[in-house]
């Protein structure tokens, strides 16, 4: 997520806005210490800001 962002030019407060959520919910989810795992949808926003899909293979 980072890179997507960082390759979009596009900072934390901005993709926040893009995805009508706080600046610190992108925060935690950047964060390399945090224990949160994102849900598959919040993946999936995240990546559709940017033009991206998620594909999940097993």
């Amino acid at each position: 997520m980072i890179a997507m962002r960082q390759a979009a030019g596009v900072t934390q407060e901005q993709m926040a806005e893009m995805l009508g959520t706080k600046k610190s919910n992108i925060s935690r989810l950047e964060s390399l210490n945090s224990n949160n795992s994102p849900k598959l949808s919040t993946l999936e926003d995240d990546a559709r800001v940017f033009g991206h899909t998620v594909k999940v293979a097993f």
